[in-house]
């Protein structure tokens, strides 16, 4: 990846969780616009099917869905989610660690408490993902900007350039 390379980011959040409210969603979108980073948005069956995404802000930013079916995570340089499973995949298919915030947790089991066992994409959150508070969306974005600028030196190096 040379500075001319596409670079683009997959966000893609569980459902049920409160990453679409509390302008989290926005102020990410926001910051992403402004490092003129583009996305596209992958939601959740269940998002879709509950509305979770408000339609005045997908027309305010022209907001691009990524729709198929099986996801080409070649297609994108970075993921952003919550605390979707996707991020077990991301990291097994990509060995690049996801940028996650902890949004409110998806919690569908109210005996979940009582098990021991500890969920994976729970027990191994850091091992998959970098992990970011609420109040450090822009952290995660300037993070993401040192990220891609390593990389791209790497590959000059690499490549010679």
């Amino acid at each position: 990846m040379n500075n001319n390379q596409k670079f683009e980011i997959l966000i893609a959040p569980t459902w049920y969780t409160n990453f679409y409210q509390q302008k989290l969603f926005e102020n990410i979108i926001n910051l992403l616009i402004e490092q003129k980073i583009t996305f596209k948005i992958r939601r959740h069956n269940m998002s879709i099917k509950n509305k979770e995404l408000d339609e005045r802000i997908i027309k305010k930013y022209n907001i691009k869905f990524y729709e198929d079916e099986i996801i080409n995570f070649k297609d994108f340089n970075y993921l952003i989610s919550d605390w979707s499973g996707i991020i077990i995949e991301y990291y097994l298919i990509k060995n690049k660690k996801s940028f996650v915030i902890n949004s409110k947790q998806k919690i569908r089991n109210k005996n979940f408490s009582c098990s021991k066992k500890i969920p994976t994409e729970i027990k191994y959150r850091e091992v998959f993902s970098n992990v970011y508070q609420i109040d450090e969306i822009r952290h995660m974005v300037s993070d993401i900007i040192s990220n891609k600028k390593n990389e791209v030196k790497k590959l000059n190096l690499f490549y010679g350039y």
